[in-house]
């Protein structure tokens, strides 16, 4: 298995102040991270933080190379906030994935985000889990 992670934030230090400026606020946005591991033909990425307009970029580039897996589980279970820039992600990975018979699997889905699933018309098409293991096994069932 292979393993990375994605951010959103720049974890580099700050350049030395300049005495005559004023100390650099702290980030408004609170830390974003999507981490990957590839099992097979499998990517399986576990999202922290908010999943909106300005992190969505983030899920996309960590699973832009979709011709590397064939089936891919999102684990939503530290995600708190998912905007429709986070579920465009989504609904263009479904359709990318589903065009060769690939699936995705929504792992911890929260309530309130199954119901926004719901509501674009994705609940039918998209295979929901309590965690990875159980979505790993929904996946090769459906395979």
């Amino acid at each position: 298995m292979k393993s990375c992670t994605w951010s959103a934030h720049s974890d580099e230090p700050e350049p030395p102040a300049d005495p005559g400026r004023r100390p650099a606020l702290p980030p408004v946005l609170p830390p974003f991270h999507a981490r990957v591991v590839q099992d097979g033909r499998v990517r399986i990425v576990e999202i922290e933080g908010e999943l909106d307009i300005l992190t969505a970029p983030t899920l996309a580039g960590a699973v832009k190379d979709d011709d590397a897996f064939d089936a891919l589980v999102v684990d939503f279970g530290k995600m708190p906030f998912i905007s429709s820039a986070g579920l465009r992600v989504i609904v263009a990975l479904h359709r990318r994935l589903s065009r060769r018979g690939g699936a995705i699997a929504l792992v911890a889905v929260e309530p309130f985000v199954r119901e926004i699933v719901e509501i674009v018309g994705l609940a039918d098409a998209l295979i929901f889990a309590a965690d990875v293991p159980s979505a790993m096994r929904l996946l090769s069932k459906r395979a």
